[in-house]
């Protein structure tokens, strides 16, 4: 399925292409992922008198961010009051700094390399249905305002452009929204010239520890003094940031309605317990609508069907507004860190020239532009001084332990439970229908099984190439998922997602 965003912008225009690596290269410094991490950093590295080269196992701007709500805020949900009590007010302070210097970040960028990408300020809002949240909705505004934001509380309002009463709402003004996959081919085409280069569908499989590193792909390699993984996870597990962040989905529709006025200008989402969660954004000249929500952990879906996710949306959208028509659907992947805050510098404890970031727990837009100053400065050994706060080597054990324990129970459980749970399905790949997937077995082997609208069969092993979990059917996305670390591959089992660098296994059907 394609995002709103990928699919109106290639209605638009033709997307350049770059070539895919081959043969040996040298650059100061490789920086592999095509997201906003990863042309962010690229950017500002170049800018820095750096020789850059950026790797993408896909094309560019179709993975995460892609597939975004594409909202550029520094409003998350409610964190600021959670992050006062973790870290206090000074960290708290520089966790909004970090993410209002990434949305200038994106503006400064949209200016001077004149990318056209559907960029509007818009406020943000975190509204609750729920009376029972009214006072946690206040204490959120109050953090958010002593953090720098220009944040205010909202009581009993109906914001006007809202069809249902809301009991209260923090609410942040000059946040942003545009086109997320429009401003990542912008930034690419700023790259991808003067001693820098872009390469695609070349998917990184090994690299090495040591400066100046090797990187291999399947045609080429590269040797950088430095080199930053930007990949959503590292590829590399020795950075062991697979074991500390948990994946989870969620989900998108876009819809036109009968009357557009109907259509929400501002960004919203929703909290509080017993309340639907949800998303909403205008885009396309604000003539269409998008709805988000759903999420659930990676291979979890409720009733063990992802279509269900889209059902609950649409059913959600139709209560309350009037829908016209569905535009698309669409789902995406994050990655959420124990203590709510990303990891974004030096890999791991020892290295001086490897960096990542991870765990942006569903805004990646900003903090992930923020994270390219950042690591930039890291690699000219410049101070930053949110250096600390997002130290990806870092180890809490006040506020992550209870995040690590349930996060790897998790994985305990899927790695243990889904071996035995699949080793006694007895449904033979034959009995499967068209269009659908699930484990089943073949000639005396558990295998994950689809077939196709045509008829046609395919079989590859259920065994992640990650770490040996069991991946489950996306029937939503025709997708194999891996519950454990969030690896993902197609019904022909090609690697989607990583951390996972290798296909499945296929089996001749």
């Amino acid at each position: 399925m394609k995002s709103i965003w990928i699919s109106q912008l290639k209605n638009k225009q033709n997307i350049p292409t770059y070539e895919v690596l081959q043969g040996k290269h040298t650059f100061d410094v490789a920086v592999i992922g095509g997201g906003i991490t990863g042309l962010s950093t690229a950017i500002k590295l170049k800018e820095s008198g750096k020789k850059v080269v950026l790797i993408e196992g896909d094309r560019i701007g179709c993975g995460v961010t892609g597939f975004s709500t594409a909202k550029i805020t520094s409003l998350h949900g409610m964190i600021y009051a959670d992050l006062n009590k973790k870290f206090g007010e000074d960290k708290a302070r520089l966790y909004a700094m970090m993410n209002e210097q990434g949305l200038q970040h994106i503006k400064d960028n949209i200016k001077k390399y004149n990318i056209d990408c559907e960029f509007q300020e818009r406020p943000a809002i975190t509204y609750t249905q729920v009376q029972a949240m009214v006072e946690e909705i206040k204490q959120e505004a109050e953090a958010a305002a002593k953090a720098g934001l220009k944040a205010s509380f909202l009581l009993d309002t109906n914001f006007n452009e809202l069809p249902f009463q809301v009991k209260a709402a923090v609410r942040v003004e000059d946040q942003a929204q545009f086109n997320s996959y429009a401003y990542c081919v912008g930034l690419a085409k700023a790259i991808n010239d003067n001693g820098c280069q872009v390469f695609e569908r070349s998917r990184v499989l090994s690299i090495s520890v040591t400066s100046p590193h090797e990187i291999k792909t399947p045609e080429g390699s590269v040797e950088a003094n430095s080199v930053v993984v930007a990949t959503h996870i590292p590829i590399i597990d020795r950075t062991g940031h697979f074991a500390m962040v948990k994946p989870v989905r969620s989900y998108c529709m876009a819809f036109s309605l009968f009357d557009k006025n109907k259509i929400p200008k501002g960004m919203y989402i929703s909290t509080g317990e017993g309340e639907t969660k949800i998303s909403l954004r205008s885009c396309c000249n604000d003539e269409v609508l998008i709805v988000g929500g759903s999420g659930h952990n990676v291979g979890e879906a409720p009733g063990g069907d992802t279509t269900n996710c889209y059902k609950e949306i649409e059913a959600w959208a139709r209560d309350n507004f009037p829908i016209h028509e569905e535009i698309a659907r669409w789902s995406a992947q994050d990655y959420m860190p124990p203590d709510h805050v990303p990891y974004i510098g030096k890999a791991y404890k020892g290295t001086k020239s490897l960096f990542t970031a991870t765990g942006f727990q569903k805004w990646g837009i900003s903090a992930g532009s923020a994270a390219g100053i950042l690591i930039t400065d890291l690699i000219q050994e410049r101070e930053n001084q949110w250096e600390s706060l997002f130290d990806a080597t870092r180890w809490d054990i006040v506020n992550s332990a209870p995040g690590l324990v349930s996060t790897n129970v998790h994985v305990a459980k899927h790695l243990v439970g889904d071996r035995i749970k699949h080793a006694m399905e007895k449904h033979d790949i034959e009995d499967l229908v068209r269009g659908t997937g699930g484990i089943c077995q073949h000639k005396g082997k558990t295998v994950g099984g689809y077939r196709d609208e045509d008829g046609n069969l395919f079989a590859v092993s259920c065994v992640c190439t990650h770490l040996g979990c069991h991946v489950e059917w996306n029937q939503a996305e025709k997708s194999w998922d891996c519950p454990c670390h969030g690896s993902r591959f197609s019904y022909e089992g090609t690697l989607l997602h990583g951390p996972a660098v290798n296909d499945l296994e296929k089996y001749p059907v």
